[in-house]
């Protein structure tokens, strides 16, 4: 009897699994900067919109389009936008449109990096931003630049805290 007993606490013991602490990504994949440790959770939207249009979307599913902090993230998202079949350019969340003082993240965080092609920011070019992808002569990928936040229609980054 005793050995039935010791043996079921034994086995209720040994068959319980510790708790895992659950996602607050959801939907959205997790990016942990290497330097930091901060993650970030992102999703790749590979339907095209107009930035007004990502940005409303990014915001129904919990966040909003993509701000970057640091050229980690930066290049992460350029490659993984690149290996989900995004070759050219994605709308990213900097944009002056809402603010008219200069540019700001759509989530308000503070602008603390930034990866500017040259001559950028532009406001004649438009007032939202995309980050570019595809190499252009003369430029490395993962440079940012100004485009019409209602004319021009991208792929985009969503991502949330």
């Amino acid at each position: 009897m005793r050995f039935f007993i010791v043996t079921s606490i034994l086995v209720g013991l040994c068959g319980t699994a510790p708790a895992q602490p659950a996602s607050t990504c959801g939907d959205f994949s997790t990016y942990t900067n290497p330097q930091s440790g901060k993650s970030t959770c992102y999703l790749i939207e590979t339907s095209w919109a107009s930035w007004n249009e990502a940005e409303a979307d990014c915001v129904q599913r919990g966040g909003h389009l993509a701000s970057i902090h640091d050229d980690n993230l930066n290049s992460f998202l350029r490659n993984a936008a690149r290996d989900a079949g995004i070759y050219d350019s994605f709308h990213i969340g900097l944009t002056d449109a809402r603010f008219g003082s200069g540019f700001a993240w759509s989530d308000d965080s503070v602008l603390n990096y930034s990866n500017f092609g040259p001559g950028i920011p532009n406001i004649n070019y438009g007032h939202c931003m995309y980050l570019q992808i595809q190499n252009l002569p003369g430029l490395s990928s993962g440079l940012w630049f100004n485009e019409q936040c209602d004319d021009y229609n991208l792929p985009y980054v969503c991502t949330k805290n």
